[in-house]
């Protein structure tokens, strides 16, 4: 990765975060991109924060889903394309996937009379957007997870933008 975009939601709102990030994911999907990777700077525990960092390997990858954002422009502000910072550590943004449970599912079974202990271990606490799907008409709930990485490895990324074999984007 040499380039990147800042994607500045203006309101702390998820949904505007859950609409900004479908954009970028139909623009992804539409053009078959599978070079640009996708981060959140601001992300902590259990929040993405308000910025979507998109980064690629060329200025050129940008030009495909272009459109896509400048109708993002409307709710978020959308940066110049800069360069990456060559002093950077490296880090692989991916679908966060658990046999955990969901604090909503973790609720509804306590209400059924379940042991609160119990399922308090299997409570699943990770940043989330709440997207529709497209394909199966239904809603979706996407999850995710930051890890470090040693070096940077360049790969192939999901249609969200996310890591699906080990790439990494620059987290800085």
């Amino acid at each position: 990765m040499n380039y990147y975009i800042d994607v500045d939601i203006a309101h702390r709102d998820y949904r505007m975060m859950s609409l900004v990030f479908t954009r970028i994911h139909y623009a992804l999907f539409n053009h078959r991109q599978r070079d640009i990777g996708i981060s959140f700077p601001r992300m902590v525990s259990d929040s993405l924060g308000t910025m979507i960092r998109l980064q690629a390997p060329t200025r050129a990858h940008f030009e495909y889903i272009g459109e896509a954002l400048e109708a993002i422009e409307r709710y978020a502000h959308v940066s110049y394309i800069k360069k990456i910072p060559d002093d950077c550590r490296w880090g692989i943004v991916r679908q966060f996937r658990s046999n955990k449970l969901s604090p909503s599912r973790v609720r509804r079974l306590i209400r059924r009379g379940a042991d609160p202990k119990k399922l308090e271990a299997m409570e699943i606490n990770t940043p989330r957007l709440h997207l529709f799907s497209k394909s199966s008409h239904k809603p979706i709930v996407l999850r995710f997870e930051a890890l470090e990485a040693n070096r940077s490895h360049s790969g192939v990324f999901t249609s969200y933008g996310l890591s699906k074999d080990g790439s990494t984007v620059a987290m800085f």
